[in-house]
Order: C-alpha cells, then structure tokens, then sequence
C-alpha cells in the first residue's frame, strides 16, 4: 500500500506538478508529488478539524531541514536550462517504483504582461480545459520491483555496464544492451544477476549501518561479523550465489571500499558498501556503488516518461527531436541519453532521509543540463498527489476537471464550517448589540498514513489557502503545513501491527 491511497478515483494523478516551484516551470507553487498505482479509497470524513497554530519542532522537521538544505544546487540558470522538458516525480521507496510525469507550461507571459483582462480571463479558461497535464506512467516504467537486473556472461552487456562504471556515460547502451527483466533464460539456468533494491543500501558506510529494511533485503547474505567491518576484510562470502554449471559461483558480492578506490577502508565517513559483479565468468569482477545502480533505475525511468510523453504529446519539440536534448548534453554524452536531462523530483520516506543517503541519491540523480533533483517528504508529496484531479481534459460542458474525493470532501467540509461559525458569530453579535465579527477559517486536520514492505510513516498536516481551478487547477491548496510525522523502517514483518504505536507516538508529540 503507498502513502498516496488517501485519494479516491484518478484524483491521485499529481505527477511531478508540485515540483513547480522548485522547477520554475511556471505550474503550481508547491513541492513535488508522488501518485501512486495502488487500491484507491474514498474517506467519509475529515479526520478532525482545528484553528490553532502548528506546535514547534517536531520529528517532521529533522527530515525536511535536511531536504531543503540538499535544494541549493537548484539555480536559476539550471532551472531555465530543462525549462521545455518534462519533469519526472519517481517515489523509489514504493512496494513497487512509482512515477509520474509534467509537462513544461507553455510560455503565459509572451506579450511582456501587457495583455488586457479579457485576453487573460481567456488563457484562464484555456487552461482549465486542458485539464490535469500531470499523469501516472507507473504501469510502462519499471516493473521489476526497483530491482537492477543485468544480463550475465553478455559480451555486449558487459562492455555497456564497464563503459557505464569507468567513463559514467552511456546509459542508454546498457538499458538497451544490458539490463533484462527475467532472473533466468528459456532453459532454466541463470542468465542475469539481480541487485535487490539498491536505493535501501545507497550512501551507506558499512553493512552494520544497515536500517531494518536494508537488513530484510542484504542481511541474510551479510556475514555476522559486519559489526567489525572497520576491519578491512569486509566482503561477504556470498550476497546472492546462483549455479553456473558444476560450480558454485558469487556473481554477487558485498563489500565496503574506500572512496578513492585504492585504500583499505579506515571505517571512517569515507568509506562506503559497495557490490561486486561478476557479470562474465571468464573476466575480473566489476565494482557497482549502490547510487550507480540507482542511477540506472532513474536512467529507466526516465527513458519511459520520455515514450510516454512522446505519445502524449506528438506535436511537442521532444516528440520532432526526441535525440536532442534539450538541456544540452555533455561532451560524449550520446544522443540517445537525451532524457537524462529530464529533471526528477524524488519523494523520500522520514526514514531515509539520512545525510548519506540523500548524498547519494543527488549523485545518482546527476545530469549534464546543471540543474539537480528537487527532493520532497514522501508524504506531502503523496497528500498533494491525492488532491489533484484526474488527468486529462474537463467533461463536456465543464469549466474544469471535477476535483479528487479528497479535495471536493475538504472543501465542502471547510466551507460549511466557515458558514456554521459565521452564523453563529452573528447570532452572538445580535444579543451582545454589535457588529459581527470576522470568523477564523476552519482548518482541517488530515492524518496520512502510509505502509509498504519497507517502512511506516505517518503525518498529520493542515490544508489550508483554497484556491479555485481559474488560480492553479494542480494545486487545489495553496498550503500543506505540517503538525508532526512519524516513521519506521521495518523488515516487512507484519508491519501494520507497528501501525499502534506510530499513532501513539503522534498524539505524544
């Protein structure tokens, strides 16, 4: 189940909207959003409802300081650079990969802002009945389950990941040539090796540092005495061993490396756990850092929004020219890695958002166009993506796409509580012989709760600041704020009986 399931219908199609501000493609001013492909339910009631003002410091805001801090490399010049490309909202930390996708905006400014009132009420109207632009393309992305699965003892493959390890380019050859999608061939032997969701080992230090979903996925393949990994004998016997023949080979193997890739690892900060690949039985294993293999993942992603896009906007600059890129790639950068330009907006789980890892994924994320990812609490992102409409265009006769469950239950809710206390203030006003005074708008209290195989988080945030589809029909809301969040990272074993004690913990806070 993802943190996105608080919506109902289609209303979770958020897409890499929120990233807007971020981004600067002239969309909502927001953060990023995260939808989700999962069982969708409708909600009854507001979960409870308040005026007071945000408590202090809370849990919430460990995870999202760090988030801003990470958002610096995000400049003007990058941001006008992939200003015409789409920008891609990829959660990594989903049961399964999800994604999405924004197109730019066109250009509403062309005339200098010198155009008159009807001319602009018309653009308004225009751009209501184009719709909700942000869309789900979860279904034609990944479907290996946020694995990196690479083909085995493939003479082709294997000069497509080394050119990819040593010189850093050539995506595209080794999504084409190199990754699979089955762990073994028509007759039965293994013909791939599978990384097992990189994105839970990447930045890390050494094995022991392993959080409790790192360990349900490496663990069992991590030697025992991964405590004492500031030895230097700290390479597993073996993390996954599969038969090649009569013999029993490791094609892959954990262990920790210094960064210079000489040294002996000091169990310092500068030390990192790494894999090795033995990707052709015949040559030298390869070493493959966990962001590297999550830069494929991105590289994947990012190449079917691109298809996608493709189809859903023919006419479009990328549909004529989709080997350009409009970023302006590096030297050496082939022209089928165009899509590398496209800028992602992550949405990260409290858990994950450690220094190291959110290093890492800025690495993994890295493009030639300058202008880096933008980063965004996972479920902020996922409240955002259940408020916006479905995507696609308004229905016949209509202004505007119908609002999400969630946003038509909260405006509703919100605007006969303001007509409840403003009847009541008059009322009042009447036997005390005076004019009414102004009622504080009501605000409502949404818990979000999200549980996958690999963590727990919930938040209770308030929505406030309506915004009607004629201001920014992809941000419903002009404020998300955030009371306080909890969150875990778990093994997958039985996790909604931790559900309990991360509502107590709420309430403490």
């Amino acid at each position: 189940m993802s943190l996105a399931t608080t919506g109902g219908g289609a209303g979770l199609a958020g897409g890499g909207g929120l990233a807007m501000s971020a981004m600067a493609h002239g969309g909502p001013s927001a953060m990023a959003t995260h939808q989700a492909h999962s069982q969708q339910h409708g909600h009854s009631s507001i979960p409870g409802g308040t005026t007071t003002a945000a408590p202090g410091t809370s849990y919430a805001a460990l995870g999202a300081d760090l988030l801003d801090k990470n958002q610096s490399f995000l400049n003007s010049k990058g941001v006008r650079a992939v200003s015409s490309l789409p920008i891609v909202a990829v959660d990594l930390y989903g049961d399964d990969v999800d994604v999405a996708y924004f197109p730019p905006m066109e250009d509403e400014d062309s005339n200098g802002g010198e155009e008159d009132e009807m001319a602009v009420m018309m653009k308004q109207m225009v751009k209501m009945k184009k719709g909700c632009l942000a869309k789900n393309v979860t279904a034609n992305a990944v479907s290996n389950g946020g694995n990196v699965i690479l083909k085995r003892d493939d003479s082709t493959a294997y000069k497509a990941v080394k050119r990819f390890l040593t010189k850093g380019e050539g995506h595209d050859d080794v999504l084409t040539n190199a990754m699979g999608s089955n762990s073994t061939d028509d007759n039965g032997s293994a013909a791939t090796i599978v990384i097992p969701r990189p994105q839970l080992i990447m930045g890390t230090r050494k094995p022991s540092d392993f959080n409790a979903a790192a360990k349900s996925a490496y663990g069992k393949y991590t030697p025992n005495s991964s405590s004492q990994s500031n030895n230097n004998s700290t390479t597993s016997p073996q993390l996954i061993a599969e038969e090649d023949g009569a013999t029993n080979t490791t094609p892959l193997s954990i262990k920790t490396i210094a960064m210079d890739g000489i040294s002996a690892p000091n169990g310092d900060d500068f030390d990192r756990v790494a894999l090795s690949l033995k990707l052709n039985s015949k040559k030298k294993a390869m070493t493959i850092l966990p962001e590297e293999a999550v830069g494929l993942l991105i590289a994947q992603v990012k190449k079917s929004v691109r298809d996608e896009f493709v189809k859903d906007f023919p006419e479009s600059d990328l549909a004529n020219d989709s080997s350009n890129s409009a970023g302006g790639g590096e030297d050496g950068e082939e022209e089928g890695d165009s899509y590398m330009d496209f800028p992602p907006a992550f949405a990260i789980p409290g858990w994950a958002t450690l220094d190291s890892t959110v290093e890492a994924l800025i690495d993994a994320a890295g493009s030639s166009s300058g202008c880096g990812p933008s980063l965004h609490q996972r479920s902020i992102a996922a409240c955002v993506g259940a408020l916006v409409p479905s995507f696609g265009k308004a229905a016949q006769g209509a202004a505007a796409p119908a609002g999400s469950k969630l946003q038509q239950l909260l405006s509703e809710t919100m605007q006969s509580k303001d007509a409840a206390a403003a009847k009541e203030e008059a009322k009042d006003a009447a036997l005390a012989r005076r004019d009414p005074g102004e009622v504080d708008p009501f605000v409502p209290l949404v818990l979000l709760v999200g549980v996958t195989n690999e963590g727990i988080e919930m938040t209770a945030v308030q929505i406030t600041k309506p915004q009607g589809p004629d201001k920014e029909l992809h941000c419903p809301f002009g404020n998300i704020n955030v009371i306080s969040s909890v969150c875990y990272a778990h093994g997958g074993n039985d996790p909604l009986s931790m559900v309990p004690k991360a509502l107590d913990e709420l309430r403490e806070q």
